[in-house]
């Protein structure tokens, strides 16, 4: 019964705001224009010990910017400013992984695909946590195309990514496979 399942909201690309089954279900109310908490339904107070994300206690519209300026840097190949938005001890994938190792993996994809391109399709924002679908493009020097999509979830803490949950394999890709694990 969609009535006992806990609600979501994410953030829809096309504009806008949905509330649905938090476990993935189908949406059961109409796109809003703006989030729950600003529609005068704020969330419960978070309890003692309760994520604590750094970003405006966890507020949906601040965490949202600060995944689109992290996409942006993205997007300008700029990996050596990582720092400003991920932690020194990230842990993508369960393992920690740290800064230097997520920026340099970042790297191997441009390399091998000099336009590499994250665009956001969706977004997720639940208390300290970011969902996002994307479709990612580039194309090799020699001309070889490379579409696909790719699903995130980060978890935000201190003001930087610190969790990054992923499924882009860059073995995926084609010609980046330098036995590391996958950034994102």
């Amino acid at each position: 019964m969609t009535d006992s399942l806990p609600q979501a909201t994410h953030y829809c690309s096309a504009g806008g705001y949905a509330s649905g089954p938090a476990d993935g279900g189908q949406l059961t109310s109409a796109v809003r224009s703006r989030p729950p908490a600003a529609a005068g339904r704020d969330p419960p107070a978070a309890a003692p010990g309760a994520c604590r994300c750094g970003v405006v206690d966890c507020d949906r519209t601040q965490l949202e910017s600060f995944y689109r300026r992290y996409l942006q840097r993205c997007n300008e190949h700029r990996f050596a400013e990582r720092g400003e938005f991920v932690a020194e001890d990230v842990e993508v994938n369960g393992t920690v992984q740290g800064l230097r190792r997520y920026a340099d993996g970042l790297s191997a994809v441009v390399e091998a695909y000099p336009d590499y391109h994250w665009d956001l399709r969706h977004l997720l924002v639940d208390g300290c946590w970011l969902s996002a679908h994307l479709v990612d493009t580039g194309a090799t020097p020699d001309g070889r195309s490379v579409r696909t999509q790719e699903f995130a979830i980060y978890r935000v803490d201190g003001g930087r990514i610190a969790e990054v949950w992923g499924d882009l394999d860059r073995r995926r890709l084609g010609d980046v496979d330098d036995g590391a694990p996958a950034p994102l």
